[in-house]
C-alpha cells in the first residue's frame, strides 16, 4: 500500500516503476486504471486538498529540521555510495512521510528514493527534531538497497543461506524480514551503513547501534560484515566482491 502510494504523481496518476511492475506481476488483479479512478474519487469526496493545505506548517517545521541536520551532519556526501559501489544508478532524493514508522528506498527510473517517516521528539508537535546521525545512518542504509538488492536476487537463488537466516531468527530478527535472500540483502546494507558511517560518525556513537543490532535484532555479526567491506576497494567492481566474498 505504501508502495502504491508512493508512486502517485501530483495529479493523483500512477507512476510505473518497477514496484508497480512487481506488484502487477504478483497480482494479476492489480488495475492501475481502477486505482487512479478510486483514488481521485476519494480525493475529491474527502476534500483531501484542504487537508493537505491545512498540514503544511508542521511539514514545512519538519523538512526545516531535517535541513539543520544535514547542516550538522558536517562534510557528509551521499556520492560516498557512488565511489564505494562504483557507479551511479541514478539521482537521490530524499521524501519525509507523516504516516509511516522508520523507513525504505525504492528504485523508480533514474532516481534512488529514500523514503523517511519522521518522529516528534518531545511531548509536542512544536519539539520537532532530526538528528544529524540518524540522517545519514538513514541516507546510506535505504540509498543502498537498490545497489544491492538486485545482486542478492541474482546471485543468491538456490544458495544455502537457510543456515544464518535460522540462526537470526533466534536472535531476534525482525519478522518483517520474510525470507533469506531479503534477510542477506538487509544484513550487508546494515553492514555498509556502519562501514561507511563511521567516516562521518564517531565510534562512541556509532557502538550502541551496532550494540543493539547484534543484541537485539539478530544481526550478530555485522562486524564481520564490517570487516569484509574493507577489501571492497581491491577488486574491480562492487559486483565482483560481492561474488567471490
Amino acid at each position: 500500500t505504501i508502495r502504491i502510494g508512493l508512486a502517485l504523481d501530483d495529479s493523483y496518476g500512477v507512476v510505473i516503476s518497477e514496484e508497480i511492475r512487481a506488484i502487477q506481476r504478483r497480482n494479476p488483479y492489480f488495475s492501475v486504471e481502477q486505482m487512479e479512478r478510486l483514488l481521485q474519487d476519494f480525493v475529491k469526496k474527502s476534500e483531501y486538498e484542504s487537508f493537505w493545505e491545512e498540514q503544511q506548517d508542521i511539514l514545512n517545521r519538519v523538512v526545516e529540521a531535517y535541513k539543520m541536520g544535514i547542516k550538522e551532519s558536517g562534510n557528509f556526501d551521499v556520492d560516498v555510495l557512488v565511489e564505494f559501489y562504483g557507479n551511479r544508478i541514478g539521482g537521490f532524493r530524499i521524501g519525509l512521510l507523516n504516516y509511516i514508522r522508520g523507513e525504505f528506498g525504492m528504485h523508480m527510473v533514474d532516481t534512488i528514493v529514500n523514503y523517511q517517516g519522521f518522529r516528534n521528539i518531545g511531548e509536542d508537535e512544536e519539539n520537532i527534531m532530526i538528528k544529524s546521525t540518524s540522517i545519514i545512518i538513514t541516507c546510506l542504509h535505504e540509498f543502498s538497497h537498490p545497489y544491492l538488492n538486485p545482486l542478492g536476487y541474482r546471485y543468491l537463488q538456490g544458495e544455502n543461506v537457510s543456515r544464518i537466516y535460522e540462526q537470526a531468527i533466534e536472535d531476534g530478527l525482525h519478522p518483517c524480514y520474510h525470507d533469506p535472500i531479503t534477510f542477506v540483502n538487509e544484513y550487508l546494507v546494515r553492514g555498509v551503513q556502519f562501514f561507511l558511517g563511521s567516516r562521518y560518525i564517531s565510534r562512541e556513537e556509532l557502538a550502541p547501534m551496532i550494540d543493539w543490532h547484534i543484541k537485539g535484532l539478530g544481526f550478530r555479526d555485522i562486524e564481520g560484515i564490517m570487516s569484509l567491506l574493507v577489501n571492497v576497494k581491491e577488486y574491480d567492481s562492487f559486483e565482483k566482491f560481492y561474488v567471490e566474498k
